[in-house]
């Protein structure tokens, strides 16, 4: 399988609607997978930059990814871990 490389993806761009939405306390450069609405920011957001993955695949991928990682998982490692299951390296 190929594997595409792309370094400062804009992916980790432009957080600041999911950083306002974060309850006051919490850091913001952290997922919390027990919010499902930060669960869907990050799936709108990956389809938002990578429009031919499909969604199902995408909802899969961060399903994978929540059920092998322990919360809470630093925001960019853990886009890329996601974004890793389909054979996409960003940094």
């Amino acid at each position: 399988m190929k594997v595409n490389y792309a370094t400062s993806h804009a992916i980790f761009e432009d957080w600041d609607d999911y950083n306002n939405l974060k309850k006051r306390g919490e850091d913001v450069n952290f997922f919390s997978f027990t919010e499902k609405w930060e669960v869907k920011y990050l799936r709108d957001k990956i389809k938002r930059h990578f429009p031919n993955l499909p969604a199902k695949d995408i909802n899969d991928a961060i399903d994978y990814c929540i059920k092998t990682a322990s919360p809470p998982y630093p925001r960019e490692p853990f886009v890329a871990y996601v974004m890793g299951r389909f054979r996409i390296r960003i940094k």
